[in-house]
């Protein structure tokens, strides 16, 4: 399998050739083409990319047609040769062979809200989870997924509903499977006594007020940042490649990306490949979770 970069490069000298004023507009068909850089990446067994390098002497090709139409021909047969399919445009270049808009960025979403309890692990000062006491909030499928991790990590499991809220159905189960009661309240006074608040995605609207009275560590799942109430820091949670598959890659082709995005695109073409889940090709792969602020 090969996924296919597209990089803007710095144009190589090449001798000029004068041409007479009256033959310029004719000098494409006089000049050989500026010759397109490739680069073949193994970064995982059966995983390839390749990493074009496009380079751009007029920065008009990218929005004329004219121009543009027998650069992206070029481009295009380049990726057909090798078989690499999707192809992704660096943010500078973007627009250039018209691609769809990959929405990459949410895989690693995905990915961050499967391995919160990684995060937990991760952060300084939380401790023995065994001894703590943790609130979640929450949509109430996140509730019950919360349960069924937590229940057994941690000292007391507060689980703080909405009025009217419905009870997770895992609350009763886990307690008839474990004996560890999970304390399911309305009442946001519960945050008081909790070292650490995890905010899955779509809690109720109600609790967007309470982190500015709480004095502890909230882990936002829906937002990928970590605060530490204590010390007024966020730092958002990334993932990124192992620093094997980084060394492979090269610094060059990975600055400039938004955070994530070929990180849940290499993941994606994996799970797709192993036939597996987001979050198991993610970890087959080594990528980490970091801390960024």
């Amino acid at each position: 399998m090969n996924i296919g970069i597209i990089l803007p490069a710095e144009p190589k000298k090449q001798q000029q050739i004068k041409l007479p004023k009256f033959l310029r507009v004719f000098e494409t068909l006089f000049l050989d083409p500026e010759p397109l850089e490739v680069q073949k990446i193994d970064i995982f067994q059966g995983l390839r990319l390749v990493v074009l390098g496009v380079p751009l002497i007029n920065r008009d090709i990218l929005t004329s047609e004219a121009k543009g139409k027998k650069l992206r021909h070029r481009i295009r047969r380049v990726f057909e040769v090798e078989k690499a399919w999707p192809l992704l445009e660096h943010p500078e270049i973007r627009g250039l062979l018209g691609l769809p808009d990959y929405r990459f960025d949410e895989v690693s979403e995905n990915i961050i809200i499967n391995r919160f309890l990684e995060i937990l692990s991760l952060i300084r000062g939380v401790g023995d989870l065994s001894k703590k006491e943790i609130t979640v909030t929450g949509e109430a499928s996140y509730l019950e997924y919360a349960i069924t991790n937590l229940i057994t990590k941690v000292k007391t499991l507060n689980i703080l509903l909405a009025q009217n809220s419905p009870v997770p159905y895992e609350a009763e189960q886990a307690f008839l499977e474990t004996g560890i009661p999970v304390h399911i309240t309305t009442d946001p006074d519960v945050l008081n006594r909790s070292a650490v608040w995890i905010r899955f995605p779509n809690d109720h609207a109600s609790f967007d007020e309470l982190p500015q009275k709480y004095n502890g560590i909230i882990i936002d799942l829906e937002a990928a940042r970590v605060i530490d109430t204590k010390c007024k820091k966020i730092y958002r949670i990334v993932i990124e490649f192992s620093e094997r598959i980084k060394n492979k890659i090269g610094s060059n082709i990975l600055k400039g990306w938004k955070e994530g995005y070929l990180e849940g695109a290499v993941i994606t073409v994996c799970s797709n490949l192993w036939d597996v889940s987001i979050q198991e090709s993610s970890s087959r792969l080594g990528m980490l979770l970091s801390f960024k602020a």
